[in-house]
């Protein structure tokens, strides 16, 4: 019996009896009793949940591993999907022994060491040459952009998220094109990607951006979108890339303007209207995130589960976040509202997979990918863009 079909859930008959046409499809699962199945599917953390893991406390021995077996087990065990570049030896030995340094930490100290980078692609950690490091996520993020200023037609199939999965001896040739195939979309220069046999890949939820800028990472290229043609042209990666990103103000000007410069000191930012406005890497940007949360001088690991405090299961594949975020609102007692500036993201295709998270990490785990976030009162469940005043 497939995974989905052995679920089990607390829920009240009365609440799936007025949302069943909604619900039993999404197979929306909030109960603290629920036995989330030990399947072969993978349970790879993203949105807060993945941050609160790479700020989290990790000890490995590593003895000579080979690379990638070794980052393979760190994978597994941390619930963080890692793409190693094809560039990189993945028989290289790497000696390692550490048990204070959290996740995002040993990732960085272990890059150092093979003179690699460290990058980000949505929820996957990349490892490869430093030069790609620098700039992948930020270009994977401006595709990201570009394709909302597509028509609506093509916009709505690059909402879709799936699991970006292949098996052993693929080309990246056909993971490219079938990649292109599902989504509609053709692919020009696709010559420029030599043959080539992978390992198996297993990674999380994707965009159609975030796949090819992963697939396309090793060969240096990036894409473009043509809408005339329902296409993508590959073309070179650049060598610098910056985006544009808003960060709520916490503290006073002055200070987070010293506390920024003095820890990135090449950073273009402003402080404008309660927000910072950073123009850097995306990597920057994070690091400016985390710096006035508060995250990057020590670990901050999941927070504690509360006595008494509700906490929230979560399964949902291929379901779009309106009604995924209705459920929750049901569930929660409030009304659903989405800001005007974020209607056209109700109908993005959503994949999660939670486990007894509390409800802010369900939220942000939900919203993030999509450069979402949200307020809530004892009414309302408000879903807005992230930085928006």
């Amino acid at each position: 019996m497939p995974c989905s079909e052995g679920l089990t859930t607390a829920w009240s008959a009365n609440v799936l009896h007025q949302w069943g046409a909604l619900l039993a499809p999404l197979s929306l699962l909030l109960s603290a009793q629920f036995q989330l199945c030990k399947a072969a599917d993978s349970a790879w953390k993203s949105g807060a949940e993945l941050t609160w893991q790479l700020e989290s406390p990790v000890g490995v021995r590593w003895g000579s591993n080979p690379l990638r077996a070794a980052l393979t087990s760190l994978a597994r065990t941390q619930g963080v999907a890692i793409f190693l570049d094809r560039r990189v030896d993945p028989d290289q030995a790497v000696d390692l022994v550490r048990g204070d340094l959290t996740l995002r930490e040993l990732l960085e100290q272990l890059a150092e060491q093979r003179n690699l980078g460290v990058g980000q692609v949505g929820p996957v950690v990349y490892l490869g040459p430093p030069q790609t490091a620098a700039v992948l996520g930020t270009v994977a993020a401006q595709r990201e952009e570009h394709g909302q200023q597509l028509s609506a037609a093509l916009r709505n199939r690059l909402k879709r998220t799936q699991p970006l999965r292949w098996p052993e001896l693929t080309t990246p040739r056909d993971l490219l094109q079938r990649l292109a195939d599902e989504a509609g979309f053709q692919v020009q220069g696709i010559e420029q990607v030599p043959h080539d046999l992978w390992p198996e890949g297993d990674l999380p939820p994707l965009t159609f951006a975030q796949s090819l800028s992963l697939v396309l990472a090793g060969f240096q290229l990036t894409f473009d979108y043509l809408p005339e043609a329902a296409a993508v042209r590959l073309k070179p990666l650049p060598a610098t890339a910056s985006i544009v990103r808003r960060i709520p103000l916490r503290g006073s000007p002055a200070a987070v303007g010293t506390a920024i410069r003095r820890r990135f000191p090449d950073a273009s930012f402003t402080i404008e209207d309660g927000d910072v406005v950073v123009d850097a890497t995306l990597e920057v940007a994070d690091g400016i995130r985390r710096l006035l949360d508060g995250t990057a001088a020590r670990p901050k690991p999941p927070p504690a589960k509360t006595k008494g405090e509700k906490r929230y299961t979560l399964r949902v594949q291929d379901k779009p976040l309106a009604a995924v975020a209705a459920a929750i609102a049901k569930e929660t007692g409030v009304e659903l509202r989405f800001d005007p500036r974020s209607e056209d993201m109700r109908d993005k295709l959503v994949w999660l997979d939670v486990k007894e998270v509390t409800l802010d990490q369900l939220l942000q785990t939900l919203l993030e990918p999509g450069g979402l976030t949200y307020r809530l009162d004892e009414q309302t469940l408000e879903i807005r863009p992230a930085g928006a005043p």
